[in-house]
């Protein structure tokens, strides 16, 4: 595929992957799992195009829904661009080690993204919005919320790992071959 085919491509799945996570804004509901689906494009372009462009793909969605999606929800923005989006490429470069070492790593990187997000969201309900992380008649129980809390995150990246793991196989036996000629 020639360079110009590659950045044509990026760019449109940089603007598919806005559209999708735009969806996820407008869906309250759809929020996380619009930003989940739209790093398996990120995916589609390491796979596809190799790198620099699924850089480019993460980055350019990145910072377009910062631009486009970052007033009416910051969710978004900030969990592709920390997690999400970055994660496809992460996980291409770490299964190249040993898978002893691909799982240590990538165990030690769920652990300090979901510490990273989760403080971010405690410090900024508190300093920027005024209100406890927990309120209500749930608050006796932040000792207990907050750890279970942490936990569940951590599991829902090893999910969501294993989740990308199942669609590079399906993608590469049964999607690339019927993609084959289109993508020349």
């Amino acid at each position: 595929m020639s360079r110009t085919k590659k950045l044509t491509l990026a760019a449109i799945l940089s603007a598919l992957t806005v559209t999708g996570m735009s969806l996820g804004s407008l869906v309250q509901v759809l929020d996380l799992s619009c930003v989940a689906i739209a790093s398996v494009l990120v995916l589609f372009a390491r796979i596809e195009l190799g790198s620099p462009y699924d850089l480019f793909v993460y980055l350019a969605s990145g910072i377009l829904s910062f631009i486009f999606l970052g007033a009416a929800n910051v969710t978004i923005p900030v969990l592709y661009l920390a997690f999400c989006g970055m994660y496809p490429i992460l996980k291409a470069r770490l299964e190249r080690l040993s898978r002893r070492l691909a799982l240590m790593l990538k165990s030690i990187y769920f652990l300090v993204i979901c510490a990273v997000l989760l403080a971010g969201a405690y410090f900024f309900s508190r300093l920027v919005l005024g209100i406890d992380f927990f309120e209500g008649s749930v608050k006796p129980y932040a000792a207990v919320l907050l750890p279970a809390l942490y936990a569940v995150c951590v599991f829902v990246c090893f999910v969501y790992d294993r989740l990308l793991s199942q669609l590079v196989i399906i993608y590469m036996l049964k999607i690339r071959p019927k993609l084959s000629n289109i993508l020349k």
